[in-house]
């Protein structure tokens, strides 16, 4: 008995006529995370003059950590992207937006600005921030390396210091979780900087 071969693409024709390529296969639809500014920071942390101007930024990331899946460390020199969990917006914008939220209320004040988006005013201080690492390394921690600088108004660095922060977390599979406990990592980080801007006031 001779055997009809089907053009390759009927396939294609057959899922179509079923309800379409949903028929055949099924992709997962993408999750989107957002960092979250931290709660618990007040005033007594540190203080400023009302009238200084803070801007947070330029935020600069590694070349790995830019890009929209959130990726995690697993092995020495391997990294893992899910592919299905999305940062919402790119990640250098989230941690300067967070890290200025977290400013503003550990100072109190509404003139602790993000620098994308007030390129053009005059700082009293300016904090310029390189990550290193941010996520979750062997899948039970979490891990913020970050080097970090303040500057005055006259451009005269006045504070450059390199941090790490660690918090251990139960699954990095959790995405949910592993963005809260980074969040968690950036609010610490925040109270640095704070300190550092408090001091040189």
């Amino acid at each position: 008995m001779t055997k009809l071969a089907l053009p390759k693409y009927a396939a294609v024709f057959m899922c179509i006529a079923m309800g379409g390529f949903a028929a055949c296969s099924s992709t997962p639809d993408p999750n989107f995370f957002l960092l979250q500014t931290t709660q618990g920071h007040n005033a007594e942390v540190a203080t400023a003059s009302p009238d200084d101007v803070i801007i947070i930024g330029p935020v600069t990331l590694p070349e790995h950590l830019s890009r929209r899946e959130i990726i995690s460390h697993h092995a020495p020199f391997q990294i893992a992207v899910a592919e299905f969990d999305r940062w919402a917006e790119p990640l250098d914008a989230g941690i300067s937006i967070v890290l200025t939220e977290n400013l503003s209320a550990i100072f109190g004040s509404e003139k602790v600005l993000d620098y994308y988006a007030n390129l053009a005013i005059s700082a009293d201080y300016a904090v310029r921030v390189r990550v290193l690492e941010f996520g979750a390394h062997d899948g039970d921690r979490v891990l913020l390396s970050a080097q970090w600088s303040v500057h005055d108004k006259t451009g005269k660095q006045i504070a450059l210091r390199k941090t790490q922060y660690e918090s251990p977390i139960m699954a990095s599979e959790d995405k949910t979780a592993l963005v809260a406990v980074m969040s968690g990592l950036l609010g610490q980080m925040s109270q640095d900087i704070a300190g550092e801007i408090s001091n040189a006031g």
